[in-house]
């Protein structure tokens, strides 16, 4: 082979060689060819590879609280005096107790079954497990009731207490009427007579029959006199 020494011509050769490397793609990537699916160019690889995304491997939030409850039940109830008919029973949600006529007032306390669930006793709000504001009693017949509202806020269930308070003369030895007379005319108590509940307080009413009774008039007029 021969040598060039002349620096002119050693110059402009190695230009030649240069542009025939280029040429013929020699020194750097190949342009991509008929069918290679890329697109023409000089074959560089975009920023980023060309890779697909990378896959989404984070699992989703998972909403795992427990739904409301729908529990409206009582696990207990009582009275601060008297005792319940029929014993208590979550299923059961009608009660009565009778107490004596000195018992003014009466409490109760009733727990619920869920403890998230709320109560109220005559509507005013109470707390599961913890005795009721004092519940005035008139003689006779007296309804208690409480509510339950179950977590969820839907579903309610409703219990009753009847409690009645004795009159004044009941006795657990019963008791006497002694009739009377006025001027020896008057016939009080000739007559006496079981009605039934006459006057709706809980409690079955007597009668009691004056078939003449003397009054400043001197008219005889007969009375009935309900107890």
């Amino acid at each position: 082979m021969t040598r060039i020494h002349h620096p002119v011509v050693k110059a402009a050769a190695l230009l030649c060689m240069s542009v025939l490397i280029i040429a013929c793609g020699g020194g750097g990537d190949e342009a991509p060819g008929p069918g290679s699916g890329l697109p023409p160019g000089d074959g560089s690889v975009p920023p980023g590879g060309g890779s697909d995304p990378p896959a989404d491997d984070s699992v989703p939030p998972v909403d795992d609280a427990e739904p409301p409850g729908t529990d409206a039940t009582l696990s207990g109830l009582n009275l601060s005096t008297g005792s319940l008919t029929p014993g208590f029973a979550p299923a059961q949600t009608s009660y009565s107790v009778e107490v004596d006529f000195d018992v003014m007032s009466v409490q109760i306390t009733a727990t619920l079954a869920d403890s998230a669930a709320t109560l109220t006793v005559n509507d005013a709000s109470a707390s599961s497990g913890e005795a009721s504001t004092p519940i005035h009693l008139e003689q006779g017949l007296n309804t208690i009731t409480l509510q339950v509202t179950a977590a969820d806020g839907a579903t309610t269930e409703s219990y009753s207490v009847a409690v009645t308070r004795q009159s004044e003369i009941d006795s657990p030895t019963g008791f006497r009427l002694i009739g009377g007379q006025s001027d020896g005319i008057g016939v009080d108590g000739r007559t006496v007579s079981s009605v039934g509940d006459l006057n709706g307080d809980g409690i079955d009413d007597i009668v009691i029959g004056i078939p003449r009774t003397f009054n400043q008039s001197f008219s005889f007029e007969g009375a009935a006199y309900v107890v």
